[in-house]
């Protein structure tokens, strides 16, 4: 049975008000945090009555105190106690001396104790029983011995050697389970698991060479090192590429720069989330559209989109000259469609949003923002980015947003202040190359024909 899930709450803040020295406010505080605990399944919010919350990092402590309040309370009634106890979360060993008979009733004593808390007992069979990742023996003198203990659906499968991750990586694998055979193994059983580790990662791809490094490296560590860690002036995220990123790795770390490498395929990226999402709940760049036309307006906020789209629906309604959208509702009679607003970005660094921000204004022929952006694009870059954009789009996008603006208008209210003259199309007839018309530019309240730019 699940322990969290299970704990009385309410029980356990009364424990820790007569055994912890506690201010009244911190107790209301656990107390509100245990007790409003909600969640949501099919998009429907529930809140959770009884138990500790799965995922609060309060959880294991309250857990803690009580069970060990209530073991402190059942051994001290119990006839029969055992004679060694130790207990890691919900998971406890012990050591009893009185018989199979006495131990089933100290189990029913046990259960008998609280409705909420029921323990299952696991008893040794062949003179073992295991107990979390050790494989605790009996010997024939009576002494113990312990070594590794895997369940029997480990399959022996780890990261591939061969696999496209930086070496560090693959090496930390090895040395992670080198590391755990020193600690958790005893010295009669030391050899013999550290041989069947070199035989699994072989087998997994790793090479001799890379097994040896990794052995010397965790001799090494047993002994202290009096070199101080050598100190970098700053750090530098790269993407790994094998046979390029290594030589980049390098010579960071002679300029003492410490070079930190990462994916951006992930298997997080490919799987969907188990939780419900609701829409527009995060920070980033979201797009609001217009229901009359093809423009739209597209925004930044460090805040949940929800909460910004929120004031832009107030802006409207309270005809906001300041506001973009509202002056488009003002001057041409259309309505926004608020309820198909979609966030276009994710992310919760402010330089990135400016960045993503200016770059989805580019890519748009028509939008409704008209404010000075923190980030101007350069005038070449925008327009290679409208190329790009354009030539993944179909042969019939192509047209209807050639047609329409062909008959758009000028809009001096745009975001870079860059409009393009009327009745030219943003393409060329053949859509191979990008023919930009005439721009003009909005400075110190004068448009000034600039250029003409076409590029190939």
């Amino acid at each position: 049975m699940s322990l969290f899930t299970n704990v009385p709450v309410n029980e356990t803040i009364e424990i820790i008000k007569d055994q912890l020295n506690l201010k009244p406010d911190i107790i209301d505080l656990i107390s509100h945090c245990m007790n409003n605990t909600f969640f949501t399944y099919n998009n429907t919010f529930y809140k959770q009555r009884t138990g500790a919350a799965m995922g609060s990092p309060l959880s294991p402590v309250i857990a803690d105190i009580f069970l060990k309040h209530f073991e402190e309370k059942a051994f001290k009634n119990a006839q029969y106690k055992p004679t060694f106890y130790k207990r890691y979360v919900d998971d406890s060993f012990c050591v009893f001396s009185h018989g199979q008979h006495k131990l089933d009733e100290l189990l029913s004593y046990l259960n008998s104790l609280h409705p909420s808390i029921k323990f299952t007992m696991e008893i040794e069979t062949d003179k073992q029983l295991a107990f979390l990742d050790v494989l605790i023996k009996k010997n024939d003198d009576g002494s113990l011995s312990h070594t590794i203990y895997r369940k029997k659906t480990h399959t022996d499968r780890y990261l591939q050697g061969t696999s496209h991750h930086h070496p560090s990586q693959i090496l930390s694998v090895a040395k992670t389970l080198i590391d755990r055979t020193n600690r958790l193994t005893d010295d009669d059983h030391k050899v013999s698991e550290n041989i069947y580790i070199d035989n699994v990662l072989t087998q997994n791809g790793y090479s001799r060479n890379l097994l040896k490094k990794a052995h010397t490296s965790q001799q090494n560590n047993t002994t202290p090192d009096p070199t101080p860690p050598k100190q970098f002036i700053g750090t530098c995220t790269l993407p790994f590429i094998k046979g390029v990123t290594e030589k980049l790795g390098r010579l960071l770390r002679q300029n003492d720069i410490r070079p930190v490498f990462n994916t951006n395929q992930k298997i997080q990226h490919i799987l969907p989330l188990p939780t419900d999402r609701f829409p527009n709940e995060n920070q980033g760049i979201y797009e609001i559209p217009c229901f009359g036309c093809r423009k739209s307006y597209v925004g930044r906020t460090n805040r949940r989109v929800s909460c910004r789209v929120a004031e832009h629906r107030v802006d409207v309604k309270n005809r906001k000259h300041t506001s973009a959208l509202a002056l488009h509702t003002m001057t041409d009679g259309h309505i926004i469609d608020f309820d198909n607003t979609k966030t276009l970005i994710k992310t919760n660094n402010e330089s990135h949003r400016i960045l993503y921000e200016a770059i989805h204004i580019a890519k748009r022929d028509d939008t409704l923002n008209f404010r000075d952006e923190k980030l101007k694009l350069p005038y070449t870059y925008a327009h290679l980015i409208k190329k790009i954009e354009h030539d993944t789009l179909s042969p019939s996008t192509k047209n209807a947003i050639t047609n329409d603006s062909a008959l758009s208008t000028n809009n001096p209210l745009r975001d870079n202040g860059i409009s393009r003259a009327k009745d030219t199309p943003l393409f060329s007839n053949n859509g191979s190359s990008l023919a930009t018309p005439t721009p003009t530019f909005r400075r110190s309240e004068r448009i000034k024909e600039k250029a003409k730019v076409r590029l190939v």
